[in-house]
């Protein structure tokens, strides 16, 4: 008879999740992932398969819950301006607490496994893909608003890099005025005519 499921895969999965999250894909040993969801070899195994696919699904799971709860108030349908604004306070402020160094789980991936991956690459790209549509829609309303005359296509991409950049600072243990810097550079380029000429001053 086959063993019965000792364990919550869900609860597993988040366990996983963020201890690749703080350690990364390399330092992330089988061991590890054992201590950390309390879920024997066996039954990570059984119910994830290898630990490249243990991580595949948090990659996965990163993106429903973190992203999802985090960037969700862009992908609003009537999103503008001020939905980017609030998102890019909440990234700061969750990426400056000192538990939270860990940057941004896709991210990370992006520099760590995804060169020589091609799966990992494929999920790095669809969450790129997924903030540059975000800010998109969202910067088209702005602009039916008449909150900014900006190109939304190119901005968006723009911010999507501002959010990755961001990311790897804090990881990297940037100051935080560095990164508040670098995202209120960002948010004051969507404003129309940001950086009057001379003679306007």
């Amino acid at each position: 008879m086959p063993r019965s499921r000792e364990f919550e895969p869900d609860v597993a999965l988040e366990k996983a999740m963020r201890l690749f999250w703080q350690k990364g894909y390399v330092e992330t040993s089988m061991d590890d992932l054992v201590e950390a969801t309390g879920v024997s070899r066996y039954g990570l195994y059984t119910e994830f398969g290898s630990k490249r696919e243990l991580f595949l699904a948090a990659m996965d799971h990163y993106q429903e819950s973190i992203v999802g709860k985090s960037f969700g108030v862009v992908e609003q349908a009537d999103a503008s301006l001020g939905e980017i604004r609030r998102y890019f306070e909440s990234l700061l402020e969750a990426l400056v607490q000192p538990q939270a160094r860990r940057g941004c789980l896709m991210c990370n991936a992006a520099t760590e496994v995804a060169p020589r991956d091609a799966s990992v690459r494929e999920k790095v790209g669809q969450a790129m893909t997924r903030l540059s549509s975000g800010f998109r829609k969202a910067l088209d309303n702005a602009k039916t608003l008449g909150e900014t005359s900006i190109d939304a296509e190119k901005a968006a991409d723009f911010l999507t890099g501002t959010v990755l950049g961001i990311s790897v600072m804090a990881r990297s243990g940037a100051e935080r005025w560095m990164m508040e810097n670098a995202a209120a550079l960002a948010l004051d380029s969507l404003l129309p005519n940001p950086y009057p000429s001379h003679e306007e001053i």
